[in-house]
């Protein structure tokens, strides 16, 4: 597994938004140091944080661990003057507890039949690390939530019960185009 930095999208994503590492501090309510110790990999934020800079940049967690949504990194190569900075308006849905994964990790367990020890196994981990995880008596590492996303083959933010309202914009298809994605959409309920 490789090294999780978080830091270098946070400062990307920064930097196209405009913002100064002061002014994101301001917004978060904390200081630029902090945001600089994020930025240099020298801390990590803790899962609340994690979920508020993806809110705040409107992008997934998932691309602030670098698991999925590569094309975001095409979007944040734009020139911040020729971006749209003022849609960071997204609200976030927490499910449940707040920051506990353990509801959701056991019931994509149960979903698909697997016992603790075949999901421990899996994962390369001992059994009593995972029920931990399920009864949120412990948080896994950065690290450890991608694995586990990867496992199975879900985004973190499901992991983290975060309800993004992302949605499909097909506003610029042509009309044909539309209508295909619409039969796609009415035919999955």
């Amino acid at each position: 597994m490789c090294e999780i930095n978080i830091g270098k999208k946070i400062r990307k994503v920064r930097i196209h938004s405009g913002m100064s590492q002061q002014e994101l501090a301001d917004r978060l309510g904390t200081t630029n140091i902090v945001i600089s110790n994020y930025e240099r990999g020298k801390a990590m934020p803790d899962y609340e944080r994690l979920i508020e800079l993806a809110g705040m940049f409107n992008v997934s967690t998932d691309y602030l661990l670098s698991f999925g949504d590569e094309y975001l990194d095409e979007r944040f190569e734009i020139s911040p003057t020729t971006a749209d900075i003022g849609e960071n308006n997204r609200t976030i849905k927490l499910y449940g507890r707040r920051m506990g994964i353990g509801d959701q990790i056991r019931k994509l367990r149960e979903e698909r039949g697997l016992k603790s020890q075949e999901l421990a196994d899996g994962l390369s981990l001992p059994v009593t690390i995972v029920r931990k995880y399920e009864n949120d008596l412990a948080i896994p590492s950065y690290e450890t939530l991608l694995k586990i996303a990867r496992y199975f083959n879900v985004t973190t933010e499901k992991l983290l019960g975060i309800d993004t309202g992302k949605k499909l914009d097909i506003r610029a298809l042509p009309e044909d185009k539309k209508a295909i994605m619409r039969n796609l959409v009415a035919g999955m309920r």
